[in-house]
């Protein structure tokens, strides 16, 4: 390193004196030793590199893993144990691939233990989920970052085959599990950004390795290393029958250098909830000048594990927005403004587990209002799941419990019951589950709850079926009304004359079922619905006008810088089914300037109360989706609830929601009737637009065969022996930008002739003799002037 550190000296004094000689004779000369000096450095560079990397794995094969540790920050052995020092040998060689096994045996349906997990993955050679072969000289040292939430099965199911066939591959790994702190939407993107700061942090790596919790590789020789340019290691994938190009060309589980990382600024830190990261960081790795390269395809292949998203992991919907930005924020948005706070971390032998908050404010409290008194408090702490019993309501989406290991107790108990009884002889009945066997209702309530404990969050509801004790588990926790319409009344009751409303609908017999829907709520969880235990009440004056209003008082504290305006949004849901109606209010920090939130001395605590929101008069169930966001439009903060509006007459109430849906069809129909219309309107624009632009090429055609015709010198033309008049040779003609002008047949330009509409002129660069003009057609020899436009 002495020398080295004499040689870049001299090199530099040396250029400081060449720069005195520019323009002289011994320039040249000057820059040619320059040049040959800085080889000579850079091979002495790379040399002792090298060497301090063979000293490196020497050490820790004759170290007592035990007792001792080895720093390679700091280039140092620390030991633990008393004794003499080591000393390392320098005998090793570089790692081979003797032992890959190639395609591997994976069952992703299947979930290990963690003592599985720790005898598979020779976990005396781990510490803190990091391992470096201690026979040979591995290729690079690599981090394996996992982003993660709520996936514990999938972690287990990944390190069972992950750490055997890279220690397999003879690379040094360390594996990082990277877990989102709060429970709102999932943000990958900006998880992984704060795992590489992290992961640098901890130790110098060659390459970061991110992987999908959910991937599980096929074969080993599928290296996990980078290159020179990035890489895509998990180009084929099971779910999509192994066939290339399935929607991202960068995602799944890809390898990239440190270096390249930085230079495509990470990834960006604006999407939030499942899709869209992939396809934004592949853009920025082409808008970097890199490519991907990608493994083949027959090593390549990954299994992924089935799974249902639930609501942290739904997907963006607002993608599309994101990626019309995407050029301009490529070199804002990433590693450059990101912002995270490293909360905790976990040490394991099998990995080391980083908890990261990315939250930009963290809410207190949440008030609802309704016409301006105080309705409720929305949950925000975290606590324990509970049932909440919600009579005369339905739930939908039943879950059928065939194929759920979970449940398969409580089907071989049903097919025990089921052969008990008589059956006629001609009726059969499965020995075990099949396909054409389904299976969905639960004979005790405790089971059914238990039951849909252990599958959430793909179950969130139980849903009692009429008076008998027989319950279905259910996908759906917004509850409903259900009522069965019946025959026409012959002769209908008369209507009660204080009931203001007039119904245009025939008078029908309605059936109530006795239905009971139990839906689970955790509290502090944004994905489940809140119940507003005060049913509303309206008397239904009128549709349109409004009864009943409703706000929120929220205050929050800043945790890092947002954006410069904060907005409050919902989405509404009328009995489970899509309202488009959607409030927004705008939050403006106090003196209409963002604050320093980097300065110490500004307050971080702000409270702000929405604007009054309508509350509709069609009685039924409304589930609100309630978010606050930034200027994205992606979330910071989100809330679900849930409210009944009723006349205390459920009849009345029944018929208006009747009444209701009638209307709203017809509005459909009568949208769809004049989208169809605009549609037609359109493709005949296009038909006419077409013939037009024909007619435009054969014009164009038949005057580029005018210039192919070579014409004598005028002055060969046979003098006529009429007197020429003054106003024919002096004749106006309009051109296309509307202006008059003499026309010269001899020395100047044709008329300009152009077909009907067409806004584009057509000017031949040559003169043509107005005799010429009688061979064109009557049609264009017609000066007939409208518009404009000569036809």
């Amino acid at each position: 390193m002495t020398i080295f550190r004499k040689l870049f000296g001299r090199t530099r004094i040396f250029s400081v004196r060449c720069k005195r000689k520019v323009g002289t004779n011994r320039s040249k000369k000057c820059l040619v030793s320059i040049t040959v000096m800085l080889f000579i450095v850079f091979v002495y560079q790379q040399r002792a590199q090298r060497f301090v990397h063979q000293v490196k794995s020497s050490a820790l094969l004759s170290l007592n893993t035990t007792q001792s540790t080895f720093n390679l920050r700091s280039n140092t052995i620390v030991s633990n144990a008393e004794g003499p020092p080591i000393q390392p040998t320098l005998d090793l060689k570089n790692c081979s691939n003797n032992e890959l096994v190639g395609p591997m045996a994976i069952n992703p349906n299947i979930t290990p233990n963690f003592d599985e997990v720790e005898n598979a993955s020779s976990i005396h050679l781990l510490k803190n989920g990091c391992y470096t072969p201690t026979t040979c000289i591995p290729r690079q040292k690599v981090a394996v970052i996992i982003p993660f939430k709520e996936r514990d099965a999938h972690l287990k199911t990944l390190l069972f085959y992950l750490h055997p066939m890279l220690q397999r591959q003879k690379i040094s790994y360390c594996i990082f599990v990277a877990e989102q702190f709060d429970d709102g939407q999932f943000n990958k993107a900006m998880i992984m950004n704060a795992a590489f700061e992290e992961a640098m942090k901890h130790d110098w790596f060659d390459c970061i390795i991110f992987h999908d919790v959910d991937m599980i590789p096929e074969d080993d020789r599928n290296l996990y290393v980078c290159g020179e340019q990035p890489r895509h290691i998990s180009p084929a994938i099971d779910k999509f029958d192994y066939k290339s190009h399935y929607g991202t060309e960068f995602g799944g589980v890809t390898g990239i250098t440190p270096a390249q990382y930085r230079k495509a600024n990470g990834h960006s830190n604006q999407f939030w909830g499942w899709g869209g990261e992939d396809n934004d960081m592949e853009f920025r790795i082409f808008n970097s000048g890199m490519k991907i390269i990608p493994s083949p395809s027959k090593i390549g292949r990954y299994k992924m594990i089935v799974h249902t998203h639930p609501w942290k992991f739904s997907a963006n919907k607002f993608p599309t927005r994101l990626n019309k930005t995407r050029v301009a924020r490529a070199k804002t948005d990433g590693l450059s403004d990101l912002q995270y706070r490293l909360v905790g971390s976990e040490s394991n032998p099998l990995y080391t587990k980083w908890f990261i908050d990315i939250r930009k404010i963290e809410v207190k409290r949440i008030t609802l209002y309704i016409d301006d008194k105080p309705a409720m408090d929305i949950d925000i702490e975290p606590g324990k799941c509970r049932w909440e019993r919600v009579e005369g309501k339905y739930l939908d989406f039943s879950i059928e419990l065939t194929n759920i290991k979970e449940a398969a107790p409580l089907v071989e108990r049903y097919l025990k019951t089921k052969k008990q009884t008589v059956v006629p002889p001609h009726v059969k009945l499965p020995s075990t589950p099949t396909s054409q066997f389904r299976f969905s209702i639960v004979e005790n309530f405790d089971d059914a709850t238990t039951l849909c404990d252990k599958i959430a969050p793909l179950c969130v509801g139980v849903q009692k079926e009429n008076s008998e004790e027989k319950y279905t588990l259910r996908r759906s926790n917004m509850p409903r009304n259900i009522v069965i319409s019946g025959p026409v009344l012959e002769t209908p009751p008369t209507e009660d004359p204080s009931f203001p409303f007039n119904f245009t609908s025939p008078r029908r017999k309605l059936f109530f079922p006795n239905k009971v829907a139990h839906v689970r709520y955790c509290p502090g969880s944004s994905g489940d619905y809140q119940m507003l235990k005060k049913t509303i009440k309206t008397t239904y004056a009128d549709f349109s006008m409004p009864q009943h209003w409703f706000k929120f008082d929220v205050q929050f504290t800043v945790i890092k810088s947002p954006s410069a305006y904060i907005y409050y949004k919902d989405s509404r849901y009328f009995e489970a089914q899509t309202n488009k109606e959607q409030n927004t209010f705008r939050f403006s920090w106090p003196g209409g300037r963002t604050p320093n939130f980097n300065n110490v001395d500004t307050p971080r605590e702000y409270t702000f109360q929405t604007t009054q929101f309508p509350i509709s008069n069609i009685p039924g169930c409304y589930s609100v989706e309630s978010r606050i966001t930034d200027h994205l439009n992606q979330p910071l903060y989100q809330w679900n609830w849930w409210f009944e509006v009723s006349s205390g007459n459920k009849e009345i109430d029944a018929r208006l929601r009747e009444e209701y849906w009638r209307n709203r069809s017809k509005e459909q129909a009568m949208k769809a009737k004049m989208a169809r219309a605009v549609s037609m309107q359109r493709r005949k624009d296009a038909m006419d637009l077409k013939r037009q632009r024909e007619r435009e090429k054969k014009i164009a055609k038949f005057h580029m065969s005018l210039k192919e015709i070579t014409l004598p010198p005028a002055d060969r033309w046979p003098k006529k022996e009429t007197n020429v008049d003054t106003d024919e040779i002096n004749e106006a003609v309009v051109v296309g930008n509307g202006q008059i002008k003499p026309y010269d047949p001899n020395n100047s330009l044709p008329p300009v002739v152009q077909a009907v509409g067409n806004t584009r002129t057509y000017e031949p660069k040559v003169a043509v003799s107005r005799k010429y003009h009688t061979g064109l057609p009557q049609k264009l020899r017609t000066h007939n002037v409208k518009n404009g436009a000569i036809y």
